[in-house]
């Protein structure tokens, strides 16, 4: 699980997505124990599959990712429903990376803010850290010069 959540984080999204389907093994038969390491793992496996299918001209790979980030996103919501202010954002970094692949720019930048915005309030530093990551990312892909202040505001 941990090899899993350390590619995410290094932008390795093929060996996340190595290590996630062997961690999903484990995690399909109940090996997770807690709640916690099956929703890192839901949670790092969807933005692993949407990163990968942004990348791949492959159709049967995107097909493949595309039904992988819905199964992600399906566990995710589940949780989110049941208690939005511990999951909420775990869930809206997975579905922000979604919107991205469904060209929805408004509403991942909207979810990305949201999330951001929560982070900061709930003193919440990897949080806020990772999502200005995803920010950056997000408006480096239209050559934005502040993308950039972003990827800064990660790093403090």
């Amino acid at each position: 699980m941990e090899l899993l959540h350390s590619s995410v984080i290094f932008n390795e999204y093929y060996e996340a997505y190595e290590y996630g389907k062997k961690a999903g093994e484990g995690v399909a038969l109940g090996a997770a124990g807690t709640l916690l390491l099956n929703l890192q793992y839901y949670h790092f496996q969807g933005i692993a599959v949407a990163q990968l299918c942004r990348q791949t001209t492959n159709p049967l790979l995107m097909e493949k990712y595309r039904s992988e980030l819905t199964a992600c996103l399906e566990k995710l919501k589940g949780w989110h429903e049941l208690n939005p202010s511990n999951f909420e954002e775990w869930y809206n970094l997975v579905l922000a990376k979604e919107a991205i692949l469904n060209e929805e720019f408004t509403k991942a930048s909207e979810l990305y803010f949201k999330t951001l915005q929560k982070a900061r309030s709930t003193g919440r530093k990897m949080l806020e850290a990772r999502t200005n990551e995803y920010l950056a990312e997000f408006y480096a892909i239209w050559d934005y010069r502040f993308s950039t202040a972003h990827l800064k505001e990660a790093c403090v």
